[in-house]
């Protein structure tokens, strides 16, 4: 009898006891007289979840017990001579099969995707290309941060180098060849005087580095030359003495001769002419190893 009415008690004012926290609610009780000789199902039941809610409890206490201890080890471990070490370079690993893992499911993406476009056209080895959905700013952005967790030094310099040889023309990269090897070229700015050091420019970076490389436009080579030293893949540098039948020669070229008339009908004092030198840069020999390095390969 008295286990009855513990069961009664305790157990039929849960009004969900599978679900946490346990909502007390007050349900009469139709019949106390009657006696069984055993629980019913009813109470098997209730006993099972009250059961299970208790243990989970004790389970989420325990967790929360041990994340502080936890926390303070992994504290005091990194303060060990090696571990912050390691821990960097098993989230490079981890870094590493994490672009694998996602490389081999585009490419299972893209195969199915052509697997079904041939089926659907009814040819068996035509697939067209994956259609690109058109992307906001914002979408483009995201999409190069999350990249950019994945990157390694010579991934970023990959896209560095993409990017730079999406922005040249066919006469920009024959001049980065031409200084490919190491050599100099004149260089020739042509100014109108002016007081002090100040002038306005009317030409700027003329070179025969565009003769020399065989370009099919030569009066664009200054353009060229400004666009490859904006990119970073070539750089200028003092006059050179060695090069004084080189500037002499400059000086006779069309495209000068009429800068310098422009400048001297617009002064009253001679043309300034600023020589200088044209040589490729550190980043120009890198970008040019890498497209060679690919070639051979």
């Amino acid at each position: 009898m008295l286990r009855n009415v513990f069961w009664i008690a305790v157990l039929l004012p849960v009004q969900d006891p599978t679900r946490c926290p346990v909502t007390i609610a007050a349900r009469p009780v139709t019949s106390m007289s009657q006696s069984s000789p055993g629980p019913s199902s009813s109470n098997i039941n209730y006993s099972v979840s009250i059961r299970q809610y208790f243990v989970s409890a004790a389970n989420e206490k325990y967790d929360r017990a041990m994340v502080g201890p936890f926390s303070e080890m992994m504290k005091l471990a990194r303060l060990v001579p090696g571990v912050r070490y390691v821990e960097r370079e098993f989230a490079g690993v981890e870094r590493a099969l994490l672009r694998e893992f996602r490389r081999r499911l585009d490419s299972v993406a893209e195969d199915r995707f052509a697997e079904g476009t041939s089926r659907s056209s009814g040819t068996s080895n035509v697939s067209l290309p994956v259609p690109s959905a058109p992307q906001t700013l914002t979408e483009t952005m995201e999409r190069m941060l999350r990249r950019s967790m994945d990157q390694t030094p010579s991934d970023s310099r990959r896209s560095l180098f993409e990017h730079v040889i999406r922005e040249l023309v066919p006469d920009e990269a024959r001049i980065l060849a031409a200084l490919a090897d190491g050599s100099t070229y004149p260089l020739l700015d042509v100014a109108v005087p002016a007081l002090g050091n100040a002038g306005r420019l009317i030409l700027r970076n003329a070179s025969n580095v565009g003769r020399a490389a065989g370009v099919a436009e030569p009066s664009l080579v200054p353009i060229y030359v400004t666009h490859l030293l904006q990119l970073g893949l070539a750089d200028t540098g003092q006059e050179d003495s060695d090069l004084q039948d080189e500037y002499e020669i400059l000086l006779t070229e069309s495209l000068v001769k009429s800068a310098y008339a422009e400048a001297d009908k617009a002064a009253r004092r001679s043309p300034r002419i600023v020589r200088g030198t044209l040589r490729i840069s550190a980043l120009g020999r890198d970008f040019w190893a890498a497209c060679q390095l690919e070639k051979g390969n």
